[in-house]
């Protein structure tokens, strides 16, 4: 395997992702976002998260929490931290 970069943490990449976003839509987003760092656990690497974790989340949680937390799955995805697109598995009861 050889030089592999250590993955960021859930919370590292949350961060990035809220810090782009502007101010305004901030605050509503990172609310939801927090949940769901502090649910799968913020020092998990993003890596290790699986379409299991992100399905058993969106049982939980209601349907207009869901559009900012796809955001941030699809963010994770084009950033390249998951080999695995999660947002499809995110689905509010």
């Amino acid at each position: 395997m050889g030089n592999i970069e250590r993955t960021p943490t859930l919370a590292e990449v949350a961060d990035a992702f809220l810090s782009h976003l502007p101010p305004e839509e901030r605050g509503k987003i990172q609310a939801e976002i927090s949940k769901f760092v502090r649910w799968l656990g913020s020092s998990r690497h993003v890596e290790d998260i699986s379409p299991v974790d992100v399905a058993s989340y969106g049982e939980q949680i209601i349907p207009s929490a869901a559009k900012p937390l796809k955001s941030f799955l699809t963010y994770i995805r084009k950033k390249g931290f998951s080999n695995i697109n999660l947002a499809p598995h995110l689905r509010a009861k």
